[in-house]
């Protein structure tokens, strides 16, 4: 399914201004699963896998218009760790 991030960015600019921005993020989340067999026989042990996170769109809008978006500043949203773990919270509320 797919979900959508927003949240609202203030950045200061070379000339000293703040911009406002809102910061839109598709995504879609799959479920990680759970360690098993930690206590029984090695062969039967699953350490289990984290929760994937998909970033399909990033959308930057400032006054109700849409804005490109560099390949640097998708690549560091796409990179963040953090933001991530917001996805997966994101995703867990809307489950």
């Amino acid at each position: 399914m797919m979900l959508t991030f927003c949240t609202h960015l203030s950045l200061a600019v070379w000339d000293g201004d703040e911009v406002d921005l809102d910061l839109i993020i598709k995504f879609e989340c799959k479920r990680g699963t759970p360690e098993t067999g930690r206590f029984g026989p090695v062969e039967g042990y699953d350490p289990g896998s984290p929760d994937e996170i998909t970033i399909h769109e990033i959308t930057l809008v400032r006054n109700n218009t849409e804005l490109f978006v560099p390949k640097w500043l998708e690549a560091v949203i796409r990179a963040d760790e953090k933001l991530r773990e917001s996805l997966v919270a994101e995703a867990m509320e809307d489950a």
